[in-house]
């Protein structure tokens, strides 16, 4: 049936009116509703359509531009292969005319292998500079000890070390590369390197060659001038300036100092008790008063004193400034009490022959003199009290 026929059959007898509203059954009106409905529902996916259409061409367009990067790449990659396969044929052809690559390889290869014969490389050189060259140190030592005394001996050996110490630096840098404390050359379990140790047994020709005669020594004066040079113008002006080149010759330099003050202390206990602790004085050194009123015609201070107290004040004013501090202490005690022994028992020979009065003044006179001659030395003596008897001095004099 067709939609006139339809319509015919559902429309009323009597005509309507032109301007009368036709009235649409409800299926009709459900039926436009739903064509509405539908078209739009058409125009959304139109609209998606489209979109997805834009969407896949931009994609299409992403990926041929994807694919191009890539084949450009593995242009690229095509290209650095060949540009490196071309450099190894270069180099391979450079390694016949160049050796020196090829012992370069080798040389970094054996490194490792290399290194535990450092120490051996080490001792084979010091073994053999201190086979060549300490006979040549013991004939100028032997030559120099025969012609010079002990102060001159060290002057010029000592002199004579430095230059040798600095002419090894040299040699050795130039042997190895490097300067003798250089890391690469430290060798574990060794607190010295190599340079050191061969240095320091260089240096004991010297001392083996100083030592006799400093045993021998028994003059105050030259045992402190040793100390002093030594001190002075070894260590001070000669070694230290030099840095590491001469720096393994102090040790044995301090040692030769410290025998120098071991002899100087046994030379200075002996003339203690030889000179101080066991004079024997004769009657012009007991001539007093006498020998003060005729202190006019001396010609120093010293020539009024008694014999043990100016060598005391000799001694100390000696060996004060070369022997440890503690030490110094020690020997002025024992000096200062075998001193102050001596003056008591010449007070009382002098009372004995020119009465209490006249050897009481003798020892108060030496006693004030010791005090002020040894407070420069500033030492602290171990205080013992003592009462000293002068009633026969006071008693002597009139009332």
């Amino acid at each position: 049936m067709s939609l006139k026929q339809y319509y015919a059959l559902k429309a009323p007898a009597t005509p309507l009116a032109t301007n009368t509203p036709v009235p649409l059954s409800s299926t009709i009106q459900q039926f436009m509703t739903n064509a509405q409905t539908c078209y739009r529902v058409c125009e959304t996916v139109e609209e998606h359509t489209e979109k997805s259409l834009a969407l896949l061409q931009e994609m299409e367009d992403r990926h041929v531009s994807v694919k191009t990067l890539t084949s450009a790449l593995y242009e690229s990659f095509e290209t650095l292969l060949t540009e490196l396969d071309a450099l190894n044929v270069k180099v391979q052809s450079l390694e016949g005319p160049l050796p020196y690559f090829t012992r370069i390889s080798s040389i970094a290869k054996a490194v490792g292998t290399n290194e535990s014969f450092l120490p051996d490389v080490l001792d084979t050189y010091v073994t053999v500079r201190t086979q060549l060259v300490t006979p040549v140190v013991d004939a100028y030592l032997t030559s120099v000890n025969q012609s010079t005394d002990i102060v001159s001996l060290l002057r010029m050996g000592c002199q004579y070390m430095v230059r040798l110490c600095q002419a090894e630096y040299t040699l050795f840098r130039h042997v190895f590369g490097v300067v003798p404390s250089a890391p690469v050359l430290q060798v574990e379990d060794q607190d010295e390197h190599a340079f050191q140790r061969m240095i320091f047994q260089l240096s004991y020709s010297l001392y083996h060659a100083v030592r006799p005669r400093m045993l021998q020594q028994h003059n105050l004066d030259v045992l402190c001038e040793i100390v002093e040079v030594l001190r002075r113008e070894v260590v001070d002006t000669h070694i230290r300036p030099m840095g590491d080149a001469a720096e393994a010759v102090e040790p044995v330099v301090d040692r030769m100092i410290g025998d120098a003050q071991e002899r100087l202390i046994l030379c200075t206990q002996k003339y203690l008790r030889d000179e101080i602790e066991a004079f024997v004085p004769t009657l012009a050194d007991l001539n007093y008063p006498d020998k003060l009123l005729g202190a006019c015609a001396t010609p120093t201070v010293y020539a009024t004193w008694y014999p043990t107290l100016e060598h005391t004040l000799m001694c100390l004013s000696k060996v004060y400034r070369y022997v440890n501090m503690q030490i110094f202490e020690e020997l002025a005690q024992d000096a200062v009490r075998m001193c102050t022994a001596t003056l008591n028992m010449a007070s009382a020979d002098i009372a004995v022959e020119k009465g209490h009065l006249d050897g009481g003044l003798f020892l108060i006179k030496h006693l004030l003199t010791l005090r002020e001659r040894i407070t420069p030395f500033d030492i602290q003596f171990a205080v013992t009290e003592k009462n000293l008897d002068f009633s026969s001095t006071t008693g002597s004099y009139p009332n």
